[in-house]
């Protein structure tokens, strides 16, 4: 029932604007994810993105011109895993940002996945059609036609790692990597959080884990704040070191998902490369 309530008052604004002959409201992306997908979809220019896609989700400090543009009509489009952000709540309520101009993406796959940003270029495609139901035909043929390329880039970074032998590479890596680095064809063998949230007891079992299994690399994420523990457990162990990104943009000069993508597999085949060197 609470859907459907806000499905009415949803097309109930856009009917109101159109019929005023008013342009449909401005789109704030939470993440460079959202931000990069919806201009692909749109096939407009650029949306704003309320956190920059090198910093951690948790920590960004919100600018002026992000509430400004929201109270003036514009409409957020987050992450599920963001409503409770703190960060994202201070946003909303700042902003007096009604329900009607919220938007929420549930797809729970890690979105640098193939197939989970395939299901967000298809959440993303009816959110948009609802915003801006003109350009629903364009906005399937685009979701088809990237859809397309994804699965496209899938199938060459895939024989890339094949072709390097990165397939039962035992690593270890911050957990938010997990999936992304098990999709790759590693094999991880443990996760690690934050620093602070871990004490001496937790690193020594990581590091006596890391000889046992014979662990490789220990990758870390582009994006999380504080201070790291994998240069740490890589030390340790004898490990080669490497630092992924989780969103596109993250790394200078690979803006997109399919750059970022590439420089994620490139450093990760060389961290493997050294560590085979190091241990001929």
């Amino acid at each position: 029932m609470k859907n459907a309530h806000k499905m009415i008052l949803m097309i109930a604004l856009f009917a109101a604007l159109a019929a005023r002959g008013e342009a449909a409201p401005e789109i704030v992306a939470s993440t460079a994810h959202i931000q990069e997908i919806v201009e692909r979809l749109t096939g407009g220019g650029p949306i704003k993105t309320l956190i920059p896609p090198a910093m951690c989700p948790g920590h960004f400090d919100v600018r002026p011109g992000d509430i400004a543009g929201l109270r003036r009509g514009g409409v957020l489009i987050i992450h599920d895993w963001q409503r409770e952000m703190q960060n994202i709540r201070s946003v909303i309520t700042a902003a007096e940002l009604p329900d009607a101009r919220l938007r929420v993406v549930s797809v729970p796959q890690n979105w640098m996945i193939p197939s989970g940003r395939e299901a967000a270029s298809s959440a993303l495609a009816r959110i948009l059609t609802e915003l801006i139901p003109e350009q629903a035909e364009q906005i399937a043929i685009r979701d088809e036609g990237y859809r397309e390329s994804i699965r496209a880039h899938d199938e060459a970074m895939r024989e890339r790692l094949q072709s390097a032998g990165a397939a039962g590479i035992s690593v270890m890596c911050e957990a938010i990597l997990e999936e992304l680095l098990a999709w790759m064809g590693f094999q991880v063998v443990a996760t690690f959080g934050r620093s602070e949230d871990m004490g001496a007891a937790s690193m020594a079992a990581l590091v006596r884990m890391g000889r046992e299994k014979q662990v490789a690399l220990v990758a870390d994420n582009l994006q999380s704040s504080g201070a790291r523990l994998g240069p740490a457990i890589a030390r340790d162990i004898g490990a080669e070191y490497v630092v992924i990104s989780n969103f596109p943009g993250g790394f200078d000069g690979a803006p997109t998902w399919e750059a970022t993508s590439d420089r994620n597999v490139q450093l990760l085949i060389e961290a493997v490369d050294r560590w085979r060197r190091s241990h001929e």
